[in-house]
């Protein structure tokens, strides 16, 4: 029995770049409570070179990606409050924020290919969700 190993080697370069912008106002609703209302919108974009297999005479790998860059709108709203009980501090908040799907120029394709072959084996191709909602909540307690 004859057992062969090679391994294949490639370089892999990506690059994430992302900013988020939103604006409020604080509206006081009582004297330790306050609803903070926001709209903004959210840019990413993802960037992958791909990369081609080295090492193995028939059997190397070419991998391409195409750039993802996207364009989200934010509207949203916290409840912020703050009490003091006995030399204890308790800040409480919960928001909730709903993405909506603004600009998507690609959807994140990848194809592999073997070489010597005329289209590739496989592609993968990132179908994003349109709308997302980031809901939390947070509560930090202080003894003074």
């Amino acid at each position: 029995m004859l057992v062969a190993t090679k391994t294949a080697y490639g370089k892999y370069n990506s690059a994430y770049h992302g900013a988020q912008v939103l604006l409020s106002y604080r509206a006081k609703v009582s004297d330790s409570v306050f609803f903070i209302p926001q709209i903004g919108v959210c840019y990413s974009s993802f960037n992958s070179t791909g990369y081609t297999e080295i090492g193995i005479t028939n059997q190397n790998l070419t991998v391409n990606s195409k750039p993802n860059n996207n364009i989200q709108g934010i509207i949203g709203a916290r409840v912020q409050g703050t009490y003091n009980i006995r030399g204890v501090s308790i800040n409480s908040e919960i928001h909730s924020f709903p993405y909506q799907q603004l600009i998507n120029n690609n959807k994140g394709k990848v194809a592999v290919q073997l070489n010597g072959m005329p289209s590739p084996f496989i592609i993968i191709s990132n179908n994003k969700v349109n709308s997302l909602v980031n809901l939390g909540l947070s509560v930090n307690v202080k003894h003074k």
